[in-house]
């Protein structure tokens, strides 16, 4: 029994430390694209070398880490959703946010709906909740009114590549980052960084920045990197591969029959962009 529970403390230790440097990539995604730059091969990234070892953020990890039980590691991993309207820090519905906080150790939270003074008021009272800080992510690909009540709206992403200045990208990243801060959001769900390569592709559609993988690319991490620089995570969606099916993943699997040469010189370069 004690070398099981040893190996799912490991086991959950080495998921925990994964998952909390995914998160710090993202700050320091600036030393990772330079290392990139010098690497022999595009196929090799060297995610460890992101995080420094002796930086802040990388210390605050071992400690944070060392400090928590297995249960509260596995907690960690976890993002329930909640919805933003305004709840009472008494009532009923506030109090089962607080459970899923005090007592499950969830890592964040994904919301939908509700306004910018409510979502303010609710991301400040579950952080002061928390043990260890929340990730409050949200679906804002166009801005927030995709999900809330005010806020800067932008067009569809085929629109800015349309009009081909990348910068129009790093902005929108920056300005839906600043907006999201204002309001305790600090992961964003985007951007979208599907190649649109065939037409009858309902569901990733305009929301791409087009057919072209070295104009997805440049738009994709614009935008990324605008969001970083306005202190947000951003999350590369849907998966590679998914602008070239018809199949909307909401309802069906979608697959699709290319070779890996495609697969790695189309559908995945945007990704790696990202990173």
């Amino acid at each position: 029994m004690k070398i099981q529970n040893s190996l799912a403390e490991k086991s959950a230790e080495k998921l925990f430390a994964a998952f909390v440097c995914a998160a710090l990539v993202v700050v320091n995604v600036g030393n990772l694209a330079a290392q990139m730059q010098k690497a022999k091969s595009p196929r090799t990234v060297n995610i460890k070398n992101a995080v420094q070892k002796n930086s802040p953020e990388s210390i605050w990890v071992e400690q944070t880490l060392r400090s928590l039980p297995l249960r509260e590691r596995i907690g960690q991993m976890i993002v329930v959703g909640a919805l933003g309207e305004y709840k009472n820090v008494a009532s009923e519905k506030f109090g089962d946010i607080k459970k899923q906080i005090i007592e499950n150790k969830v890592g964040g939270f994904v919301f939908y709906r509700g306004d910018v003074l409510e979502l303010a008021a609710m991301t400040n009272e579950m952080q002061r909740t928390a043990k260890v800080p929340l990730l409050m992510a949200a679906d804002f690909e166009r801005g927030l009114p995709m999900q809330i009540k005010s806020g800067t709206s932008f067009t569809h992403n085929m629109g800015i590549a349309a009009a081909g200045n990348p910068n129009d990208s790093y902005q929108k990243g920056q300005i839906i980052a600043e907006e999201m801060r204002a309001i305790g959001i600090n992961w964003l769900y985007g951007p979208v960084s599907d190649v649109l390569n065939n037409p009858a592709n309902s569901m990733v559609n305009v929301r791409s920045y087009g057919e072209n993988p070295q104009t997805v690319s440049r738009f994709v991490e614009a935008e990324v990197r605008g969001l970083r620089d306005g202190g947000v995570l951003s999350t590369a969606k849907h998966f590679p591969g998914h602008g070239d099916t018809p199949i909307d993943s909401h309802i069906n699997t979608p697959t699709i029959n290319i070779s890996r040469e495609r697969f790695e010189t189309v559908e995945l370069a945007p990704f790696r962009a990202a990173i």
